[in-house]
């Protein structure tokens, strides 16, 4: 924060316009602001919400709501446009008979044809009830990553991650196996240096529309328990230089009173997000078994080795890197293939 009553008019350098246009203000007996002269708490309170401001209209660029289409002028046809839809409605399903079952992540071939998957037996009712009805277009027979979780919820406790979020964890740090410690950050390679320890912005599905405006990409997820799950129908997108707004872990509780309305997911639907898609799990009001299951599509950067689950029948994580360590505890991950 700027110490204002430390500023100087001659200082040119270091004052925000704003902040020149305020302490000009106090120095001018015309002007409504020196009636702050000589209460510098006060004025520190007012630049502190004049910044809070400055950085929700920041933020507020990068939230993205439905359609955005370009013109060249008035009487010219369309150029170009862009569809941040977040949230789509797919179809009604049936979820199988519970089996306590919990995998995360695990890879498959997407396909309709259950043999053509490399699924394991046990999960061949979620694939004739669910996996079978997704349209991959484009992407069949590329590796998919399917997380199912059963499991009996308490009243007031969430299945899932609670908390705001993105599925894209945005931005991690990464190192190859064996060559840096955490400390060894280099950010780029500059003058023939080599950059071990770097920073990785992951897509975890990514979604959006091909040229046909039908869906690409994207997460399917559906849970058998209604009002389980808060949807925002945005993209937390990034800026135009590649600036991100998306926090650890993919945690946006800052834009939370940015975004547009939000939407409780109803059972037995199948919905499509993207991985840019604010949503969150809710605790419940009272305690249920809870089934859900997610297939991400092929677009995933990194596959977490110690939150994952492998594929018994030998199916590797795609072009994913395969990296170790924990992705909540804020270290740099290790990359082993």
């Amino acid at each position: 924060m700027i110490m204002m009553e430390n500023l100087s008019l001659d200082d040119q350098s270091t004052i925000h316009p704003i902040a020149k246009t305020i302490l000009q203000g106090i120095k001018d007996d015309g002007s409504p602001f020196s009636k702050l002269n000589g209460i510098p708490h006060v004025l520190q309170m007012i630049w502190r919400h004049v910044l809070w401001d400055m950085k929700l209209k920041k933020w507020k660029k990068h939230i993205k709501v439905g359609q955005e289409w370009f013109f060249k002028g008035r009487d010219t046809p369309l150029v170009s446009g862009a569809i941040y839809n977040g949230l789509i409605e797919i179809e009604d399903i049936e979820f199988p008979e519970p089996k306590d079952i919990n995998i995360n992540m695990m890879p498959f071939l997407m396909s309709e044809d259950f043999d053509s998957t490399c699924l394991p037996d046990y999960l061949e009712d979620y694939h004739d009830k669910i996996l079978s009805n997704i349209d991959y277009r484009g992407q069949e027979g590329e590796i998919g990553y399917l997380t199912i979780h059963e499991s009996l919820v308490d009243e007031g406790q969430s299945q899932r991650r609670p908390g705001l979020h993105t599925e894209s964890p945005g931005i991690i740090y990464v190192k190859n196996e064996g060559k840096a410690e955490k400390g060894d950050k280099c950010f780029d390679e500059k003058g023939g240096g080599s950059a071990v320890v770097y920073p990785m912005l992951v897509e975890w599905g990514r979604g959006g529309y091909d040229s046909e405006l039908e869906l690409d990409g994207g997460i399917y997820m559906a849970s058998n328990v209604s009002n389980s799950c808060e949807v925002w129908d945005c993209q937390i997108v990034s800026g135009e230089n590649g600036e991100e707004i998306i926090g650890k872990h993919g945690d946006i509780e800052h834009l939370r009173s940015l975004l547009p309305e939000s939407t409780k997911l109803k059972a037995n639907m199948l919905y499509w997000v993207t991985d840019r898609t604010p949503h969150e799990s809710l605790p419940l009001k009272k305690g249920t078994y809870r089934q859900f299951i997610r297939v991400v599509t092929k677009d995933v950067s990194v596959w977490y080795k110690d939150h994952s689950t492998e594929n018994p029948m030998g199916i590797p994580p795609g072009d994913a890197k395969i990296v170790r360590g924990s992705k909540f505890d804020g270290d740099v991950l290790t990359i082993v293939d």
